[in-house]
């Protein structure tokens, strides 16, 4: 066994060396490893340094080394250390310096084009140390310009500008200390643990893989092979990773590093410990970025051992739950093979259910047997249900399968238990049913004999008694039938839907009862028959017994209700026939019947039963009918008597009642009227009198028909009781004498009726005029008013009629009161002819009386005719105030026509011609609102007369006409916005097309390819250098005049927009295709024509600049060929004749030409290298180059051969010995030498120099400027850029995909970051490469800003939110920002990219003021492009403030605010004339008051008070106020009132600015503005003022452009000797 062990332990060893053995090295990347030995030649490295921005150092210390090296291999080395530095180092781009100091040039420019082919984009800068050698060194300076990076050639103090000493090492002049061994001993330990770690890590993850890939068995061995395999053989693997051993090569590298770190510093001490990053200081910084990686990969391999130790103990629980998960499977497949075999058992006989009582007993018997044996099963369920229970609870990866499996045990194990409950409840239903069914039918015979054998006996006791019997026979059949029934019943429902306990997919669920439920109902069939039989014997008995019953009854009542009439209703009205000779004996005896028909009706009632029964009876058949009918005929025949005789006693007695009743109440009245038609009362009131008068007709009609009703009752009472059963006498006779006594009573009554008629109608008249004078009283009081109250209509119509109706008013009213007046004076005669007193006051009579109230009357007549005079002025004065009103509401119709006719079809133009039939529309709308305006001028006029005059309505007659100036100035508002756009539109369409067409004609003009140098202009010249320099003038004006003009068309575009906007928003324009898309689709086509013009002009331009180069070259080049023929071929012509005479002078004079000619050979030479440099550059004119250095370079040579043999040939003559004579090779040598031997002479230099010098100095500092400046600009905006990037990708986007972010962040990312990505958008997609393209044009990159000014609005937003998102950022989470900076080693902390699109429109403004300072003022857009810069602040400064008013929300109808500030205000037209600090917002169209104040939390905001619409402004601004210089007032001036709002700014300046602002929008907004065009378009410039002429573009060509060229000769033309090179040097440009 051991043996087996040990063999198993060397297996496992075996299998960890070869699974962890290192794979070989294979990619792509060059390790330090594959290029050692060109490294250690040392021709390149990276010291660690930084530059002054922070970028790399990559130091070409020896380029000697290269002449040894490939091309492939010195980029190899290239490639290799540009690859080392950090990421975020490298984005800032490698400063390269190249030491040629002790080399040649062509060292460098191979190390150069190396950069170029290898990675350009990667290089910031190449600083080229100068060789000491002049011609290297000029070399070095044409030749550096051609790359695509920046290259600059300076000396050693020079680099020190760039880069700090202490970043440079010691062979470059620095002081940074670098060993360049130790750095490669480093590199090569780093990358090979880099290697051996990423394998290792490879293999560990392949581990992982293996770890979480879960392939289970389903078989109990198999599991358990793979749980052993899995405790030995991957254990192995993942406990004994090789990771400690590469800890401790990391640990030796992190040891080495920080050996070599502290070997720099003096007295450095190195300390230990395992984390470098927190404890040991790195000189070198590219190791310091070695160490983090090392000490990051060897975390990474622990980290990946710990997740393999934790992967592996889940797996191995994983295969443990597999093992139990196995064993449950087996010991549940078990009990599902019982429970099935138990079910075939239970389900042979379960639908039989027993014919019989006996048979039922026998089947419960035998299934209690078989369910005690089915309980055992039970036990063994619940265990697995137990176990199934704890592997779930242990958390078993497959509890949800254990759990259905359990389940569905459990739910076999009930759908088997619940057929056998149902089994048992079948079985119980059916002895039960079985049982009481053959117990009824037993006991049915019995019954059934009973019933038919039953005896009716005669007497009603025993007939009571028989009834019940029965009955309760019936109630024991009932119950017996009931318990069949109800368990027939319920074992029917059971058959017949079985499935009861369990569920649908129940064991019993498609059990068959059929067969049971017909036997049921078979057996429950034969019940209900004999049942029935039952039931319709025993109600045939109940019926016999009930009928005789009946009879008996009905007999013995009959009889009763006859012997009450015999002996005590008819004898009862027999002995009362009196009606008494009182009304309270009458009523004695009425009561005493009304209390015998109360007693005899309990007998009418007991009567008329009785009838109904009897026909009940008759018709039962069982009863004799005639015997029966008889007796109901004779009681009907006596009732009906008896009811007679007692309703005529009742009728009798009421008669007699009422008569004693009326004859009492009719005496006592008589006595009453009496005593009242004797008294001599009066009435007080009208109503009074009308009423005793009323009552007085009344009371006589009434008596009368009183009387007579009394009399005609009592002789009718007589008749009835003499008609009737014999009465008393005197009851008779004393009714009589009642009647008589009446009779005399009314005779009486007569005489006193007719005196009282008379004095109540005089009375009543009295009292009538008395009520109409106080009527006229309150009428004229009603009247007066009326007149005095005045209630004016709505219209002048109704006030005409109103006045109309007053004068028949005031007719009306004299009219009745004259009546009222004579019915006075016709009372007083009557009053006085009468001889009554009908006055109850003492001294004073009716007719006096009737005297005063006419007296009263007359004068309250005339006092109302004069209220009524007033009411009639009134009247008159309101129909004149309708009047104005019709005229007022006229003039209000017109100006509202004229805004219908403003709206009417106003679309928004699409087209010149849309635009043109717009102006032509309003000139027609113009010529109608002058006729308005006439109009209400006119009224004014009419207005201030009725004012003047004093009308009773001055206030409203005022508010009216000022409404009507209001809705006046609205109207010459809109109208002139109308006017504003249809003017906009023109300008904007016509500018466009104009624009469009200049820029198709020039490019068409720039596509003709010509040869400015040979065109037939050209040649006709004598100077074709001016020539070209007036044509690159001319086409640098071109250029000029279309960006002017573009720049143009932008502006109308930004004009039309704005009007666009205002007039869709203020008078719902409308608008067929969307406007902004429209301006923008044309502007983009705008740019892309721009853009294409623009790049040929380039195009142009640089062909220019080569004939122009050209020119220059060959003058030169022609002034160097006529010297050598002009003077050199003449010296040696000459000299050669004379060279026999004295050769001595003649050497002599040799030598002195000689030095002469050094500067012709030093053109030559200059020649020769601009020449070169040509060529290589690509020059349009190459070939004409090519021709003409070769002509100057034979015509030079031949002159230097025959140099040669002429002091060949005077040397000869002075020595006289011929072996002495050098050989042509050596004298050939000495010659070119004594020509060449001064070009390292300083003085070579100088002289180029002093001819460089002869040209502007300034304007070549001031290109050298601009073109630095730019190149900054450019540059900057490139680390701009990326900056952004960074900010984006490193917090934005981590905040935004992070899930654990603080719970004060959600939902602020908006407000943190603003609208950042908009801002990266555009300067990445669009702004950026706009400026890359002014590149080589500096002083024209002023047209970019301006072309995209628009766009710079969303710093405005930005701007607005940052004191947001500054307080969010440090309110918030500081401390998570300054985490996610140390997580993502950014250099930089959130709060300095957040700030940096607010420094960058500072720094903007910062170089467009440099670029602007070396510019022409008058060329370019530079200014234009500075004043956006400049704006961008203020913008987003008014808006800052203008987001903190509350409380007005129209201010998108007028734009962007124009000036904001503090003032404190005093508003003449409140009562309270105190100053108040507000703060005003000024727009286009209106003045807006606010109130500053703080909130809670100490930030300012401002309320909306109140707004001012400029065209509410007076014509003026009043300037000066006195006692404060800094005071101005705004007049508010209508036609009929004068109000003004005087301001204080903070400052004279503030004020100044204010009031030149405000005047220009008041002159802008009065009704002479529809005369005169905007602001806007006045100041602008048109097309043709910029000089681009598009007829004259396409009749000719740049060609015929007419200069004023010298006409001197060739010399004046300059050359490279004479004149200086142009602005350009000669030099090809880095593009």
């Amino acid at each position: 066994m051991d043996g087996q062990s040990k063999s198993l332990d060397a297996y496992y060893e075996d299998d960890l060396r070869h699974y962890y053995k290192p794979a070989p090295y294979v990619s792509d990347r060059i390790r330090a490893v594959d290029i050692l030995p060109i490294l250690r030649e040392r021709i390149a490295y990276l010291s660690g340094g930084r530059d002054r921005r922070g970028g790399p150092i990559l130091t070409f210390p020896n380029p000697s080394k290269l002449d040894k090296l490939s091309s492939d291999e010195i980029k190899a080395v290239v490639c290799y250390l540009l690859a080392l530095p950090s990421a975020d180092v490298k984005e800032k781009g490698f400063a390269v310096i190249v030491d040629i100091r002790n080399g040649s040039w062509s060292q460098g420019k191979l190390i150069l084009n190396v950069l170029q082919e290898t990675c350009p984009h990667e290089i910031y800068a190449t600083f080229i140390l100068k060789p000491e050698k002049f011609w290297e060194k000029q070399k070095a300076n044409i030749g550096s310009s051609k790359y695509k990076f920046e290259t600059h050639l300076v000396s050693g103090e020079q680099l020190h500008k760039f880069i700090q000493p202490a970043q440079l090492t010691e062979d470059i002049d620095g002081i940074l200390r670098y060993n360049h061994e130790e750095w490669m001993e480093i590199r090569v330990l780093a990358e090979t643990f880099a290697w051996k770690a990423q394998d290792l890590h490879t293999k560990m993850e392949q581990l992982k893989s293996l770890l979480t890939e879960y392939s289970l068995p389903d078989d109990i061995n198999e599991s358990k092979r793979v749980l052993e395999e899995h405790d030995t053989f991957i254990r192995m693997r993942v406990t004994r990773s090789p990771v400690e051993v590469l800890d401790s090569e990391g640990q030796k590298i992190l040891d080495k590093i920080c050996e070599v770190s502290s070997s720099y510093d003096q007295g450095g001490a190195c300390t230990t410990g395992s984390l470098p990053h927190d404890s040991r200081m790195v000189s070198n910084a590219d190791l310091q970025n070695l160490a983090p990686k090392v000490w990051a990969m060897v975390e990474r391999l622990h980290q990946s051992k710990q997740q393999l130790v934790q992967l592996w103990h889940n797996k191995r629980s994983k295969l443990e739950q597999c093992v139990q998960l196995n064993m449950f499977d087996r010991d549940t497949e078990k009990l599902y093979d019982w429970m099935s075999a138990k079910k075939q058992e239970f389900l042979i006989d379960y639908t039989i259910i027993g014919l019989n009582m006996k048979e039922t007993k026998e089947l419960q018997e035998r299934h209690a047997q078989f369910t005690s044996n089915a309980m055992n099963a039970y036990v063994e369920v619940n265990k697995a249900a137990t176990v199934a229970q704890k592997l779930c609870e242990s958390g078993h990866y497959a509890s949800a399968g254990i759990k259905q499996q359990a389940n569905k045990l459990n739910k076999e194990w009930r759908n088997l238990a619940a057929a056998m409950d149902d089994r048992t409840t079948v079985l119980t239903l059916s002895h039960s049913f079985h049982w009481k069914a053959e117990d009824y039918l037993n006991f049915l015979p019995n019954w059934i004999k009973e019933c038919e054998n039953l005896q009716i006996p005669e007497e009603v006791g025993r007939l009571e008694d028989g009834i019940h019997q029965h009955q309760a026979l019936w109630d024991s059949i009932m119950q017996k039938y009931s318990e069949v029934c109800d368990d027939s019943k319920s074992l029917l429902n059971i058959l017949q839907t079985p499935v009861s306990s369990g569920s649908d997919d129940s064991l019993t669920a498609k059990a068959d009862y059929s067969a049971g439920a017909d036997h049921v109902i078979n057996v429950l069939h034969k019940v209900l028959v004999a049942h029935r039989n039952m039931d319709n014997i025993w109600t045939s008995g109940k019926v016999k017994l009930h009928q005789r019953l009946g009879l008996k009854m009905f007999q013995q009542d009959v009889r009763q209700v006859l012997v009450w009439l015999d002996e005590h209703g008819e004898a009862f009205l027999l002995k009362t026939r009196a009606v008494g000779r009182s009304k309270p004996k009458a009523k004695t005896l009425y009561a005493s019947h009304q209390q015998f028909e109360k007693v005899a009706q309990n007998t009418i009632t007991n009567a008329e039963k009785l009838l109904t029964a009897a026909k009940e009876l008759a018709g039962t058949g069982e009863c004799n009918p005639n015997e029966i009918f008889q007796e109901a005929q004779h009681l009907e025949k006596r009732m009906e008597h008896f009811l007679n005789q007692m309703h005529a006693r009742r009728e009798v007695l009421l008669a007699t009642v009422a008569f004693y009743t009326h004859e009492e109440e009719l005496r006592n009245w008589f006595d009453e009227l009496s005593k009242e038609l004797e008294s001599d009362e009066v009435a007080d009131t009208l109503e009074v009198a009308e009423e005793m008068l009323h009552q007085f007709e009344q009371q006589k009609e009434s008596t009368v028909e009183a009387t007579v009703n009394t009399l005609t009752n009592g002789e009718r009472l007589i008749e009835e009781l003499q008609q009737g059963e014999p009465q008393p006498n005197n009851d008779i006779s004393h009714i009589q004498s009642c009647l008589k006594c009446i009779e005399e009573k009314r005779e009486s009554l007569e005489n006193l009726w007719n005196g009282r008629k008379m004095r109540l109608d005089l009375c009543l008249e009295l009292r009538i005029f008395e009520r109409q004078a106080l009527e006229v009283c309150g009428q004229m009081e009603h009247w007066q008013a009326e007149f005095g109250q005045v209630e004016l209509p709505a219209d002048g119509d109704q006030a005409q009629a109103l006045l109309n109706n007053h004068d028949d008013s005031v007719a009306a009213m004299q009219a009745f009161v004259f009546d009222v007046l004579q019915q006075g004076l016709d009372l007083a005669q009557r009053l006085d002819g009468s001889g009554l007193d009908l006055s109850k006051e003492e001294g004073q009579s009716a007719a006096t009386r009737v005297q005063m109230l006419l007296d009263f009357l007359h004068q309250r007549e005339l006092q109302i005719e004069e209220v009524g005079e007033e009411k009639r002025m009134r009247l008159e004065e309101f129909i004149q105030y309708c009047m104005f009103e019709q005229d007022a509401k006229q003039v209000l119709q017109w100006i509202k026509n004229g805004d219908v006719m403003l709206t009417a079809g106003y679309v928004c133009p699409t087209s010149l011609s849309d635009a043109e039939g717009l102006q032509k529309e309003f000139d027609k709308l113009h010529s109608a609102i002058k006729k308005t305006h006439q109009s209400a001028q006119e009224l004014t006029n009419k207005a201030e007369l009725l004012i003047n005059q004093g009308h009773f309505k001055n206030e409203a007659i005022r508010n009216r006409i000022e409404h009507i100036t209001a809705q006046w100035q609205k109207l010459t508002y809109r109208v002139e916005e109308r006017k504003k756009l249809a003017m906009a539109s023109r300008n904007y369409f016509k500018t466009v097309e104009d624009v469009l067409s200049v820029l198709q004609n020039l490019e068409k003009e720039y596509d003709k390819e010509e040869d400015i140098c040979n065109s037939e202009r050209a040649l006709s010249v004598k100077n074709k250098f001016d020539y070209l320099n007036v044509v690159l003038a001319r086409h640098q004006e071109k250029k000029d005049a279309f960006m002017k003009a573009c720049t143009l068309a932008r502006r109308m575009a930004e004009v039309f927009q704005k009007y666009v906007h205002r007039n869709i928003l203020m008078l719902n324009m409308k608008y067929t295709t969307n406007p902004e898309e429209m301006i923008h689709n044309t502007l983009n086509k705008l740019k892309q024509q721009e853009d294409v013009v623009m790049y040929k002009w380039t195009m142009r331009k640089k062909s220019l600049e080569d004939c122009q180069q050209f020119t220059l070259f060959e003058s030169s080049a022609k002034q160097a060929l006529e010297w050598f023929e002009e003077i050199g071929e003449k010296y040696l012509t000459s000299n050669l004749n004379e060279s026999d005479k004295d050769a001595s002078r003649l050497l002599n004079e040799h030598n002195e030409f000689k030095s002469n000619c050094k500067e012709t050979h030093e053109k030559v030479l200059l020649l020769r290298q601009i020449a070169k440099s040509t060529l290589e550059s690509g020059h349009s004119h190459a070939v004409q180059f090519s021709y003409w250095v070769k002509a100057v370079d034979g015509k030079y040579k031949e002159f230097c051969a025959k140099m040669k043999q002429y002091r060949v040939k005077l040397e000869s003559q002075i020595n006289g010995d011929d072996s002495s004579m050098k050989s042509p090779e050596e004298a050939e040598a000495v010659e070119k030498s004594s020509l060449s031997s001064e070009t390292s002479d300083r003085t070579l230099e100088e002289r180029i120099q002093q001819s460089a010098s002869k040209i502007n100095e300034a304007k070549r500092k001031s290109a050298r400027k601009r073109e630095f400046i730019l190149a900054e600009l450019i540059q900057t905006e490139r680390v701009y850029v990326d900056d952004l990037n960074t900010c984006i990708r490193c917090y934005k986007r981590q905040l935004e995909t992070m899930q654990d972010i603080p719970t004060s962040l959600i939902g602020k990312v908006d407000i943190l970051f603003s609208n950042i990505e908009d801002i990266y958008a555009f300067h990445q997609s669009i702004f950026l490469k706009e400026l890359e393209k002014y590149e080589s044009i500096p002083e024209d990159v002023g047209h970019c800003f301006v072309t995209w000014a628009k766009k710079f609005s969303i710093y405005v937003t930005y701007c607005k939110n940052k004191p947001d998102s500054n307080h969010c950022l440090v309110n918030c989470a500081f401390d998570y920002f300054e985490k996610l900076q140390y997580k993502q080693n950014l250099p930089a902390p959130l709060s300095s990219y957040l700030i940096k699109p607010v420094q960058r429109i500072t720094k903007y403004q910062l170089l467009l003021k440099d670029l602007l300072s070396c510019c022409d003022e008058d060329k370019g857009e530079l200014k234009e492009g500075l004043e956006v810069m400049l704006n961008v602040p203020k913008r987003a400064n008014d808006a800052l403030h203008f987001s903190m008013l509350d409380g007005y929300e129209q201010h998108e109808y007028f734009g962007d605010v124009i000036l904001q500030d503090s003032f404190t205000a005093w508003d003449q037209r409140q009562l309270i004339k105190k100053g108040k600090e507000r703060h005003l917002f000024l727009f286009d169209v209106c003045l807006v008051f606010a109130k500053k104040s703080l909130d809670n939390s100490g930030k300012a905001k401002y309320s909306y008070k109140f707004k001012l619409m400029i065209n509410e402004m007076g014509n003026h601004i009043k300037e000066h106020i006195e006692g404060d210089q800094c005071k101005f007032a705004i007049t508010l001036t209508s036609n009929l009132s004068d109000n003004k709002i005087i301001l204080k700014a903070p400052s004279l300046d503030t004020k100044l600015a204010w009031t030149k602002k405000l005047r220009e929008l008041i002159q802008e907004h009065v009704f002479s503005s529809l005369r005169r065009i905007s602001r806007e378009l006045d100041d602008s410039i048109s097309v043709d003022d910029l000089g681009l002429d598009s007829s004259r573009l396409q009749a000719g060509s740049m060609t015929s452009v007419n200069t004023n060229a010298s006409t001197g000769t060739s010399d004046s033309g300059g050359s490279l000797c004479g004149l200086p090179p142009p602005p350009s040097d000669l030099r090809v440009s880095k593009k």
